[in-house]
């Protein structure tokens, strides 16, 4: 049951990402879709994408 509540919260995420690359691209933010950031997403929830997001702006 714990791997399908992080499998879910992955295909949460990656969603998310998807509708924020869509909404940050203007600003030159964006992060792709991988295993990587889909199990960031899965394992840390909102705060992984928002650690992405970081990331991407920092680098």
């Amino acid at each position: 049951m714990r791997i399908f509540n992080i499998m879910l919260r992955a295909a949460a995420g990656s969603a998310g990402i998807f509708v924020l690359d869509i909404l940050f691209s203007p600003f030159g933010l964006c992060v792709g879709i991988n295993p990587f950031t889909a199990a960031v997403c899965g394992l840390l929830g909102l705060p992984g994408a928002g650690m992405l997001y970081v990331l991407a702006y920092l680098l």
